[in-house]
């Protein structure tokens, strides 16, 4: 039978010098997880011994904060003690329980946690955060890292592993990689959860995750592994499991390419009846005349364009040189330039997303 104890911190808020409650939820011997509830109290207002609110004998408007107060926390603790009961022991971790605290508190959890480094130093989103202001310049990149973090909070919860830096081992890699390659088949054909429910209920999916090959799982790791790199040098983590652990090959097939005289053709076929995949077809074009990844051609606004030429700087090398790259534009690139002039959007295209 799970069990809560509850007490305050040792440290007082500056200014209100109040003091934060916390939680410690015990499942059996072995799963012992004391959290941050994100909720504070005045000292003098807190009863260790009964663990509750000193709650005054006249209910006055004034006294109000004190009563919601023990009616949240006795809210939260219920609602613990009743998602620990029902969800198997391997998926209950200190994430988890963090998460549930979450959702009943709203922002405010977040907010401290972020704040206070000293219990969660290294904890995997606080440093993600830290990561993406400093390294990811482009909205685009940042979805990708933000994409990377829920796939990784959704392992910890499957796999009871720890969700910090100090903690992720090559053996955590081997299954992290094992799970991507298996999260679709915890759905069925419908969208709905058909396996590891409560994993889904703490961390829930944007999209139903679909069938990853080989190249898409290597994309995610190679992105951990950066991330894993800046976290090292920075003094975030000692650890890197990358050093002990093979990020999976791509497999490419034979290479398919098209000439100048069939793109050309491409380029001036009646689409007409069809304008969404002339839309299509005009991005391509373009791409293939101006020869830039397509990661830096969706980044592209119209302030790129200048004097009869494309102005840019990669995103790979952004954070090295950062020089910045000149394109001429080709007749047929200007002339699906000029189809969009009337386009209201900040990207040149509007591509499909």
């Amino acid at each position: 039978m799970a069990t809560i104890e509850i007490s305050l911190s040792r440290k007082k808020r500056s200014g209100s010098g109040e003091q934060q409650i916390y939680m410690r939820l015990s499942v059996d011997r072995t799963h012992v997880y004391r959290v941050k509830t994100g909720l504070f109290v005045p000292s003098e207002r807190w009863d260790q011994k009964s663990q509750r609110v000193i709650l005054p004998r006249m209910r006055t408007v004034g006294n109000l904060p004190l009563i919601r107060l023990q009616e949240k926390l006795d809210s939260l603790t219920n609602g613990i003690i009743e998602k620990t009961n029902t969800t198997p022991i391997r998926i209950i971790n200190k994430v988890w329980l963090q998460e549930i605290i979450s959702n009943y508190n709203g922002e405010a959890t977040t907010t401290d946690t972020t704040k206070t480094s000293t219990d969660d130093s290294s904890d995997i989103s606080i440093i993600l955060d830290k990561f993406i202001k400093a390294r990811c310049k482009s909205h685009r990149r940042a979805d990708h890292f933000h994409c990377m973090e829920r796939m990784i909070k959704r392992f910890c919860l499957y796999a009871a592993v720890p969700y910090t830096l100090d903690d992720f081992s090559a053996e955590n890699m081997k299954q992290f990689e094992t799970f991507l390659g298996v999260e679709h088949t915890f759905f069925n054909e419908k969208g709905e959860c058909i396996k590891h429910k409560a994993v889904y209920e703490v961390e829930p999916c944007k999209k139903v995750p679909k069938q990853r090959g080989i190249n898409a799982i290597n994309e995610v790791f190679r992105r951990f592994r950066t991330f894993y790199n800046w976290a090292v040098s920075n003094g975030y983590t000692k650890n890197n499991p990358f050093g002990k652990y093979q990020i999976p090959g791509c497999v490419y097939g034979t290479p398919l390419y098209m000439t100048s005289e069939e793109r050309d053709k491409l380029f001036e076929f009646d689409f007409s009846n069809r304008p969404g995949l002339a839309v299509q077809r005009d991005i391509f074009v373009f791409q293939s005349n101006v020869g830039m990844r397509a990661g830096d051609m969706m980044e592209l606004t119209r302030k790129n364009v200048v004097d009869g030429g494309i102005e840019y700087v990669a995103n790979k090398t952004v954070h090295n040189k950062g020089t910045t790259i000149r394109v001429p534009l080709t007749a047929q690139a200007q002339t699906i330039l000029d189809r969009y002039d009337s386009y209201k959007g900040i990207e040149l295209f509007p591509f499909c997303k």
